[in-house]
């Protein structure tokens, strides 16, 4: 019994102490559904790395200070992308217009964002490693040094206790597993909803530069002001981390979304229509008749493959879109 106990305890105490550094992850981030994919990575830690180490920390005596246990936490948080950070480097790499990586080499400046990063996950992992200890310590009345009981502490609290501690293990398992569906866009901004797959009725590339990138948003922001459809954008003209996306749809579920994430590559414009049908078309003619008249001679319609498609016959030449 006093077995049992000792393995629901360590247990919990491995999900809690991965549920502590994803909540600090997900506060500096300000984005709730962050907690799902930083405690999935941090348990993954936890189980396959920060485990092995209890054990062998706990057969040789080592845990009963706090600083094992966070100097222990800090490795298993800096191990796994430290290697693969040693072993996997691009040919060329920038942050905010500064090389970091030139010809598959460090700058000066590389190395020391590699070994800010490195501190932070240290840091990550020492967390953990404390909220682990801490949650043992606690709960255990005399921590063996006995190598014989390498993984079960002696002595542990009763029932109540580990029972307590292994709901709140649950709890925030359950929770990081119900964020997603929880967190869901459940608006015509995501075509997605009920469906793992969605195909587009219609694709285009629009050949503009990112200097043009905020006038594509405008345009779409004001049709969909006049149509009375919602708008979703976020754009980012920045050279080292470019971004647009913006979506604007109706109530019914139609939708159109224009997409760039390289300054170098056409904007992509897909519609959508999960309720189906082809009502789709008359404001999709209207959108093009107004990028069109913006910037003519600068939109392609593509296939599947992104390869060049002719427009298609009931796409009718009709009285130009005046742009305001």
């Amino acid at each position: 019994m006093q077995k049992l106990k000792g393995i629901l305890l360590v247990a919990a105490g491995a999900t809690l102490s991965a549920a502590v550094p994803a909540a600090a992850v997900t506060a500096m981030s300000g984005e709730l559904r962050l907690f799902t994919l930083s405690f999935a990575v941090a348990l993954a830690h936890s189980v396959l790395l920060g485990l092995p180490l209890y054990g062998l920390l706990r057969s040789r005596g080592f845990l009963t200070s706090w600083w094992v246990a966070v100097g222990g936490g800090g490795i298993v948080g800096v191990l796994p992308f430290g290697c693969l950070a040693l072993l996997s480097l691009p040919d060329q790499a920038s942050t905010d217009g500064t090389p970091t990586v030139i010809n598959g080499v460090r700058t000066m400046a590389g190395w020391l964002e590699f070994f800010q990063l490195l501190g932070e996950l240290a840091a990550l992992g020492a967390l953990g490693g404390l909220t682990f200890w801490l949650i043992i310590r606690l709960h255990t009345a005399l921590l063996s040094t006995s190598a014989n009981v390498a993984v079960v502490p002696q002595r542990v609290l009763g029932w109540r206790s580990i029972t307590a501690l292994a709901s709140a293990a649950g709890i925030v398992a359950c929770a990081a597993a119900a964020i997603p569906a929880l967190t869901e866009d459940r608006s015509c901004h995501n075509p997605l909803r009920g469906r793992s797959s969605i195909s587009s009725q219609i694709n285009l590339e629009l050949h503009l530069g990112m200097r043009d990138w905020r006038a594509v948003d405008a345009e779409m922001r004001e049709f969909a002001k006049k149509r009375g459809w919602s708008y979703q954008g976020d754009v980012r003209p920045d050279p080292n981390f470019p971004w647009l996306q913006v979506s604007i749809c109706d109530a019914r579920g139609t939708e159109f979304v224009a997409i760039a994430t390289d300054a170098r590559e056409p904007i992509r414009v897909a519609v959508y229509q999960p309720q189906g049908g082809l009502d789709w078309r008359e404001p999709f003619s209207a959108f093009y008749r107004r990028l069109q008249a913006r910037w003519p001679g600068k939109l392609d319609f593509t296939g599947d493959v992104s390869q060049a498609v002719p427009p298609p016959p009931w796409l009718s030449d009709k009285r130009p879109v005046k742009v305001n």
